[in-house]
């Protein structure tokens, strides 16, 4: 069984492919990629619930869960901290937009205006993309490592507890 670190480490990795995943679906999307309507629909739902439902999950995982726990460690880790909370609020007007767009491209995907919309979800998700993967890099290289070296196996057990939780609600 592997140990609660190398869990909620994996949980939190596992998080960021998830939203590089939809990141890429919203590209793919907003490029015209779909095979049929039903299901360019389908790519829309399953993204908007995702930045919906699940990215804001992420979000108070790591503001709520783990940035308490590792303040005050030491000076560059508060500053790795600190952006990565700023960045959060940063990112979600664009998130905002994306779920706007994903309606919008999937509510009528055979309308004249829908190449200008997928134009623009593209662009969108181009932008979240770049902010988003400076973002996820430096809480890999930053914020996940300290988490496996400074937390004690209780603080990572409680820090998986209320993960789960937070699914569960």
């Amino acid at each position: 069984m592997p140990t609660p670190i190398e869990d909620v480490v994996d949980l939190m990795l596992a998080c960021h492919a998830r939203i590089r995943h939809f990141l890429g679906v919203a590209r793919a999307v907003g490029r015209g990629e779909a095979a049929s309507e039903a299901v360019l629909r389908d790519a829309c739902d399953r993204t908007r619930r995702y930045f919906l439902e699940a990215l804001p999950r992420h979000v108070a995982d790591e503001n709520e869960s783990v940035l308490p726990r590792l303040r005050g460690r030491s000076a560059s880790l508060d500053a790795a901290l600190a952006a990565m909370h700023l960045q959060h609020t940063d990112h979600a007007p664009v998130v905002d937009a994306l779920v706007r767009l994903l309606d919008r491209v999937a509510l009528d995907p055979a309308s004249p205006e829908s190449p200008a919309h997928r134009a623009s979800l593209l662009r969108c998700a181009e932008t979240l993309t770049a902010d988003l993967e400076h973002h996820l890099a430096a809480e890999e290289t930053q914020v996940f490592p300290a988490m496996r070296a400074l937390l004690s196996d209780a603080e990572k057990a409680q820090i998986l507890a209320e993960l789960r939780a937070r699914r569960q609600a």
